[in-house]
């Protein structure tokens, strides 16, 4: 099996400090979304301040690549090229090896996987989040939802965070190369015990998920090889999740980054957008 496929390591163990920060580190998968991506790295750094951000690009052809090697090159993300497409699961089971196989001066004490097309509006979102997954000791956190293809309840994996101490080892299997990669990891984590924490992500406007966007650039592209073609025909349009006023919130986000990048077309702008959010 590839090893984009599966978890190389279980995660190690951080020695304990009670000086150490609380550390997150942020992954995504990218395809083709260049300005949404951009976007998305400019918010978490303009609300949050600077954050460890590793972003997965899935061979991308739209210019994202060069655009996040501008920004790596910045400091303002870290980034692993992928020359096929290797799909979301896989992907973030890239990065999480990644960040699994790190030293133990950059290990993190949590993992929060986010969509490419997500945008953070509130600056107490990771404060609020983390504080929340480690007063409960839950191993995992964020907003729950139906699931589409079965009956369970679950998180949605657009903005998930989790304790990778509890969740990324056996028996809890990894992302899945499937239509909703956390399913298989957040039943069995479900079976294990593993408690879970609701917060609510895009219900009290932390942030905002577009939703589709991928899928909208597969069908634009008419991409017709990629397996998720025939399913992104009737499921390309944007959802934001349902949530009144997301919209309205989403386009005053979307005016402030054209106000401090004002001409997202270019790669340099962009770079120094984010740079001045830090």
């Amino acid at each position: 099996m590839n090893t984009a496929q599966r978890r190389v390591t279980d995660w190690p163990a951080r020695p304990a400090s009670k000086n150490s920060p609380l550390r997150v580190a942020i992954i995504t998968v990218n395809y083709n979304t260049r300005l949404l991506i951009a976007q998305l790295i400019y918010s978490l750094h303009a609300r949050l301040g600077k954050q460890q951000v590793l972003v997965v690009d899935n061979a991308s052809t739209d210019g994202s690549r060069q655009l996040l090697e501008r920004l790596a090159a910045a400091g303002l993300c870290e980034l692993i090229v992928n020359d096929v497409q290797r799909y979301h699961g896989p992907a973030l089971n890239q990065a999480m090896n990644r960040l699994a196989e790190q030293d133990e001066t950059r290990r993190v004490d949590y993992v929060w996987v986010l969509d490419s097309d997500c945008a953070i509006i509130r600056p107490d979102t990771l404060a609020d989040a983390t504080r929340a997954l480690q007063a409960s000791g839950a191993a995992l956190g964020g907003q729950a939802s139906a699931n589409q293809w079965h009956a369970e309840e679950t998180i949605g994996l657009y903005a998930l965070l989790f304790d990778p101490r509890q969740v990324w080892r056996d028996p809890i299997p990894p992302f899945e190369d499937s239509g909703e990669p956390s399913l298989a990891l957040q039943l069995a984590c479900a079976r294990a015990g593993l408690a879970r924490v609701e917060f609510p992500f895009t219900r009290d406007a932390y942030l905002v998920h577009r939703g589709r966007s991928t899928l909208a650039e597969v069908v634009a592209r008419g991409e017709t090889a990629n397996k998720l073609y025939d399913w992104a025909v009737d499921h390309h349009e944007p959802h934001f999740n349902a949530e009144p006023g997301a919209v309205d919130l989403y386009q005053r986000f979307q005016a402030e980054f054209a106000t401090v990048c004002r001409d997202p077309e270019s790669d340099e702008a962009i770079v120094q957008a984010c740079l001045q959010a830090v």
